[in-house]
């Protein structure tokens, strides 16, 4: 049975989390979770860095982080009445705190708001979720990194897990099943079989593609029997990222489930289909 005890809630107090907010909530009600508001607090001349800096004070900056932590314990506090929340700034870097403070507190989920403001839209994702999900070890959960993502809505009634077969899709898939039985949600799993076209340097062979589909459906029902998941089963055939995002978008999906590479290094943890999964889908994407 899947549990989510303690969730980390990263905040900058945008409209983005406000929205964000409403999905931490319905989790934590569900699962009577805890909620970690982390607030990370930079140093103090990484905000002004374009500015002249030589005439902070201590007493400016005491006053910075007093109306910081003022504006920490009222954020969400209507929202997110009778749900336990512990309030917890931080110094440092976001990244760097945010995965520091998954592990101290060993949290289950980590929810990470979608940024709305400045410059962000130009990056097809932030270098601090980037940073997150490559040294996190928590499920980390993102906000709709587009434009065009319709409303935020606290409830999910239709769940995709898209699968690689890799090493962690065993993982995935049993998290996804966990929370679609928790939240009484229709779960769909997805594997996407790569058409000749997107693999570099391969021709047609429609022979091959009907064996390598063959395979993947017993090595999908396979991993549907052993997690024990109840749900409808699907083999696409396409370029694995974008047959994805089409299949949720189509399915009006509220919540996709992916898994995450367990292996470190450059390439490792957060490889090129799940970045541009995250980056690009209509919905909010779990990352196991």
């Amino acid at each position: 049975m899947l549990r989510l005890d303690r969730i980390l809630f990263p905040v900058d107090f945008s409209d983005g989390c406000g929205a964000t907010g409403l999905q931490v909530k319905a989790l934590a009600e569900e699962f009577h979770s805890e909620i970690v508001l982390l607030f990370a607090m930079a140093p103090f001349s990484a905000h002004v860095a374009a500015l002249d800096v030589s005439s902070l004070t201590p007493e400016s900056v005491a006053g910075y982080k007093e109306a910081v932590k003022e504006a920490l314990g009222a954020f969400l506090a209507d929202k997110l009445s009778g749900i336990r929340v512990r309030r917890v700034l931080a110094d440092g870097y976001p990244a760097e705190a945010i995965v520091h403070q998954a592990s101290a507190f060993d949290v289950d989920l980590i929810m990470m708001p979608t940024r709305g403001v400045g410059a962000f839209r130009r990056y097809v994702m932030g270098s601090v979720t980037a940073k997150v999900l490559h040294d996190a070890n928590s499920p980390v959960w993102t906000g709709v990194h587009h434009k065009e993502a319709p409303p935020f809505s606290p409830e999910f009634r239709n769940v995709v897990c898209a699968l690689d077969l890799g090493p962690q899709s065993l993982k995935a898939l049993v998290w996804a099943s966990g929370l679609a039985e928790k939240l009484h949600s229709k779960l769909t799993l997805l594997h996407v079989v790569p058409n000749s076209e997107s693999v570099a340097g391969q021709r047609s062979n429609r022979d091959s593609e009907a064996s390598v589909v063959s395979l993947a459906r017993d090595g999908l029902q396979k991993m549907r029997d052993s997690a024990g998941a109840a749900c409808d089963m699907h083999i696409e055939i396409g370029e694995p990222a974008k047959t994805v995002i089409a299949f949720a978008g189509t399915l009006k999906a509220d919540l996709l489930v992916i898994g995450r590479s367990p292996q470190d290094g450059l390439i490792g943890r957060l490889r090129a289909n799940a970045y541009t999964i995250i980056s690009q889908a209509s919905c909010p994407v779990v990352s196991v």
